[in-house]
C-alpha cells in the first residue's frame, strides 16, 4: 500500500515498501541511483466551452496529471485525451474554469 505523506509545500514524498519518490520544485526523484525527471507545471483559465489547451512541450514520458478546478480527470476513463503537445477535453468547461497540472 502507498502512503502519500505531504512534508510540506512544495515537497511531496510517496513512499511505497524500499523506495520512493520526493518531489522538489520541478525535479522527481527516484530512489538513490535512479535517474531524475522534470516536472512542467501548467494553469489555463478557460474560455467558455473551451476543450482544447495548449502545452508548452510535448510530455516525454506520456504521464499528465489534469485537474479542472481541483477535480482530477482521468485520461484513461475518457476524459481528455492528449496528442502531442494538444489536451483536448472530453468536454467544454465554463468561463474562467482553471485547468491545471503537471507533465513529464
Amino acid at each position: 500500500m502507498n502512503e502519500l505523506v505531504i512534508v510540506q509545500a512544495p515537497t511531496l514524498q510517496i513512499v511505497q515498501e524500499q523506495s520512493y519518490i520526493h518531489f522538489n520544485a520541478a525535479t522527481l526523484v527516484g530512489p538513490p541511483g535512479a535517474s531524475s525527471i522534470t516536472l512542467v507545471p501548467f494553469l489555463f483559465t478557460a474560455t467558455a466551452g473551451q476543450t482544447v489547451f495548449n502545452l508548452a512541450s510535448t510530455p516525454a514520458t506520456g504521464v499528465i496529471l489534469l485537474a479542472i478546478n481541483g477535480a482530477v480527470q482521468s485520461e484513461a476513463g475518457g476524459d481528455f485525451t492528449v496528442v502531442g503537445s494538444t489536451v483536448t477535453l472530453a468536454e467544454g468547461v465554463d468561463l474562467n474554469d482553471k485547468v491545471f497540472g503537471i507533465y513529464a
